[in-house]
């Protein structure tokens, strides 16, 4: 008897053992999270005594088996975790798997790389496996238990759930407790670090079953009438609107563009002098002439029916003095790979330094890091919306997408063309840009760009200019490469070719072969800049660029030398630098307000002068009155008042005044219904729902 109940706990300790040290090495070595939470180590426990409870209601040999294999693919899983949180600081998930497929083997050396560097971590997993695995199959009698033992084993395990449920509410059930994000509001990095990865893997997978049933994902939105009160921006003397851009067939000889002049200053405001001789603008509200009232009133799914009361109160932006501005110009739209301020550098890139101080300067810009990299980059400049844990670009395949911009742009008689300078189907982009509207080539498909890593920008401009230089107007969107990791002059193919243009800069050899690279993109948008004059279309012609993510593979010690200072991790990090430009621009407006990626798509709507609804964006015009929002993954968010972190409720004041009443209750429900109502635009293909022929 004594025996067997020695055997019993020695199977048990070597079940129960391994996941939670599998689950603790992870948290604490790679998440710095110490010895994590209750919550993980009673889940890990769940998944141990699980295998523990198969294999003892199976023959010894295949309990033995089954407790090799699985504890195999759990190391396997968390070692995969360690490198590619290693290389693109956010998790992985398996709708990646779907999303990249055997594209990511052309992400190899920078897998070695980060497989050499976090070698010993997973020496530890593989320690722990091997050592475990043996141990149990030559000390661990599973013969030893009877049916009802095994039953009552079985019995154990379920009171264990209810154990792990019961720790979730005794812990409190308030916003990002871990009662909330498992059962309400899943946060995948607040997730993984207050319950584990085992539980991030299952709500992956959850999610991946699910696919678009957004049933229940609504719940918790609350439509608030009058979100916050804020003071509204003066009203600013009005800037000489640009000469409208005459017909062209083809391309004839154009009037000159009026030159701008001097735009005043966003932030500070400065009080608004009455002058007889300011023309007045249009303040209208940038809608669309829907009628969400009456869509509720008619709609019977529960879901589509509560975004419809949802954009019937949301507030929405006024049009204002920049509306119109670029009214019939061309748009080049660029997200350039990993670009951050910090790229910018005296002496070395001009063109961007001129680019970005000489046309709108954002001071307050932010772009922060979404959970699939740079594919969420790409959706968030693009669409305006927020993306959920889930590839939201891509599953937006097949769906209305009307109000991005190869869209909206081609209604207008403009040539849509959009580019790579990568394989033409990584992330199913050869699916994903036509959908927003645009004749889409990459490498592979039309684009013959030299086969290298990373590409060339420079190669990608001089193939695809040629294409739409003559047939104004244009609007062209371009994803670069070039500034991509690694950043060592050994494995970055444009590092090494510009590392001449480094070798005297003040930095270590990582810090200057990321400029290096990203010197690519100022070779770039210089050929470009020539060529547009070379046709006579440059004053005619903005470019906005903006970054997908900050370049998580620089390591912080490497951005804190560039930067010349500690930057701070949980904001100032993602701190970041939007272009929005055109040569026909005579002086710079700077803007104070806080803003991000969101931002940007509403924004260029309104300064082209597109037909858009400012309600249906989860960003808003940053040149409009309304309160600057940045929004983060984990739901912190910045205003122009506060910095709030989700993850310790922490408040940071921006501002000496005091706040409006429940100002930081009514933001946290504005950010989360935000999130919310972004999933459901994705998911129900809302879109699709609305009038076809809504106009201003």
């Amino acid at each position: 008897m004594k025996e067997n109940i020695k055997q019993e706990l020695l199977s048990l300790g070597f079940c129960l053992g391994l996941p939670v040290l599998l689950e603790l090495v992870y948290q604490g070595f790679v998440l710095g999270n110490g010895l994590g939470t209750v919550h993980m180590i009673l889940y890990a426990g769940l998944v141990g005594g699980a295998v523990y409870v198969i294999s003892g209601f199976l023959p010894e040999i295949a309990g033995k088996i089954v407790y090799c294999v699985v504890n195999s693919l759990a190391c396997l899983y968390y070692m995969v975790q360690v490198v590619y949180y290693h290389v693109f600081d956010v998790f992985f998930s398996f709708a990646s798997v779907f999303a990249v497929g055997g594209d990511v083997l052309e992400f190899k050396q920078t897998i070695v790389t980060a497989i050499k560097e976090e070698a010993v971590i997973l020496a530890m997993y593989l320690f722990l496996l091997v050592g475990f695995c043996i141990l149990f199959c030559f000390f661990c009698d599973l013969d030893t238990k009877g049916i009802r033992h095994r039953l009552l084993l079985l019995g154990s395990w379920l009171l264990g759930i209810g154990i792990f449920y019961g720790s979730l509410y005794l812990c409190g059930t308030g916003e990002n407790t871990a009662y909330s994000l498992y059962r309400k509001d899943w946060n995948g990095m607040l997730g993984a670090k207050q319950l584990g990865m085992l539980v991030y893997a299952e709500k992956d997978i959850r999610g991946l079953l699910k696919g678009d049933d957004i049933s229940g994902e609504l719940d918790d939105v609350i439509i608030i009438e009058r979100p916050v009160t804020y003071t509204p921006v003066p009203t600013l003397t009005p800037t000489p609107t640009l000469s409208p851009i005459p017909t062209r067939n083809p391309v004839p000889m154009l009037s000159p563009v009026a030159t701008l002049s001097p735009a005043p200053t966003l932030s500070p405001v400065p009080t608004a002098s009455p002058t007889p001789t300011a023309v007045p603008f249009d303040t209208s509200p940038n809608v669309l002439n829907i009628d969400f009232t009456a869509l509720a009133a008619a709609e019977t799914n529960k879901e589509v029916k509560l975004l419809h009361e949802y954009f019937a109160s949301e507030e929405y932006t006024l049009k204002n003095m920049y509306t119109g501005m670029f009214e019939g110009y061309n748009l080049i739209l660029i997200t350039a790979e990993g670009f951050a301020p910090y790229a910018m550098q005296e002496g070395v890139t001009p063109t961007l330094l001129k680019m970005a101080n000489e046309g709108f300067v954002f001071r307050n810009y932010y772009a922060p890091l979404w959970s699939t990299s740079t594919i969420d980059g790409e959706f968030v400049n693009c669409t305006g919306l927020l993306p959920d844990e889930f590839y939201s670009l891509r599953r937006m395949i097949g769906h209305d997408m009307r109000f991005c911009f190869g869209h909206m742009f081609a209604e207008l008689g403009y040539k849509t063309n959009s580019y790579h300078n990568h394989s033409y189907k990584y992330y199913d982009r050869h699916k994903i840009h036509p959908a927003m509207g645009y004749t889409y080539k990459g490498r592979g498909n039309g684009l013959d760009v030299k086969k290298q890593w990373p590409g060339s920008d420079l190669e990608m401009m001089e193939l695809s200019m040629p294409e739409y230089l003559g047939e104004e107007p244009f609007h062209v969107y371009y994803m670069t490469v070039s500034g991509h990791m690694d950043y060592t002059f050994n494995d970055n193919s444009m590092s090494y070719k510009n590392r001449k243009v480094v070798a005297d800069l003040p930095y270590s050899d990582s810090a200057k072969a990321y400029i290096a690279c990203n010197y690519e993109l100022e070779r770039a948008l210089t050929y470009m800049i020539e060529q547009l004059e070379a046709a006579g279309v440059a004053d005619r012609t903005v470019i906005a660029l903006a970054t997908d993510h900050y370049p998580y593979g620089l390591d912080k010690q490497y951005i804190d030398e560039l930067s010349g200072h500690e930057v701070e991790e949980k904001f100032e990090l993602y701190k970041s630098t939007l272009i929005i430009w055109s040569p026909s621009m005579k002086q710079p407006v700077e803007v104070e307000k806080c803003c991000s990626a969101i931002d940007i798509a509403p924004t260029l709507a309104n300064l082209f002068g597109l037909e858009f609804d400012s309600r249906l964006y989860m960003g808003k015009d940053i040149l409009s009155d309304s309160e600057g929002l940045v929004m983060f993954q984990d739901k912190s968010f910045i205003t122009d008042r506060v910095m709030y972190n989700a993850a310790d409720g922490k408040v940071i004041y921006r501002k000496d005044e005091e706040l409006p009443a429940d100002y930081i209750t009514i933001m946290k429900q504005i950010v989360k219904n935000r999130f919310k109502i972004s999933k459901g635009i994705i998911d129900l293909d809302y879109y699709s729902y609305l009038p076809k022929n809504a106009s201003n």
